[in-house]
């Protein structure tokens, strides 16, 4: 399944079921019901919007996905509009939402169109500590499923399916079935400026 922003849901539970199918392993609901502190029942019983999730269950499933602020924020007014009871209310959290979508949109759109198409795979791979961690972890047999390596680094399963994802895309993963393999090393031109400090560290 291909994710959708955040900015493009309109109500909270699907990005629940999206986040559920990003997952796909067998237990997912039960370990988001354990990170949003509720039993896995209540959790199914907001999914088939029959309950609400509280605000505190909101605040702890963003933090397990490690949403930005910003994503949060708009995850947290998402909530909030499927609890609310009042009309005036809810068209000023409408609005809110609107505006949290627009900014965004126009973030984007600043953004240069070709930064990401020619952002090169090293740095991707050295933004960030997680990046390194599930290639590395990866050569290791029992930590080549997607719960191991989200259970061993505490990253949130759909994380670690889309940096696996996009680690395949450079070649230095390969997937056989439900496991990830290492495939390459990172390569690394001294000539760049990740290059140079990539290989000062050795």
């Amino acid at each position: 399944m291909e994710a959708k922003r955040i900015y493009s849901i309109t109500n909270y539970r699907d990005y629940l079921r999206q986040q559920l199918e990003l997952v796909g392993s067998r237990g997912a609901m039960g370990r988001m019901a354990k990170a949003a502190g509720c039993q896995r029942s209540h959790l199914s019983r907001v999914m088939s919007g029959q309950q609400q999730l509280t605000p505190d269950q909101a605040f702890r499933l963003a933090r397990y996905w490690a949403l930005s602020e910003n994503e949060e924020n708009y995850f947290l007014k998402l909530v909030d509009l499927d609890r609310c009871g009042d009309a005036a209310f809810s068209e000023k959290i409408r609005k809110d939402l609107d505006h949290m979508k627009k900014n965004q949109e126009g973030l984007f759109d600043r953004a240069h169109p070709k930064a990401q198409e020619s952002r090169s795979p090293e740095i991707t791979y050295f933004s960030a500590w997680y990046w390194n961690a599930i290639h590395v972890i990866s050569s290791i047999p029992k930590y080549q499923t997607v719960p191991a390596i989200a259970e061993r680094l505490n990253l949130p399963e759909a994380q670690i399916r889309q940096c696996l994802k996009i680690l395949e895309s450079f070649d230095l993963v390969r997937q056989h079935k439900d496991k990830w393999k290492f495939a390459n090393n990172i390569q690394v031109h001294k000539s760049t400026p990740m290059g140079s400090l990539h290989h000062a560290n050795w």
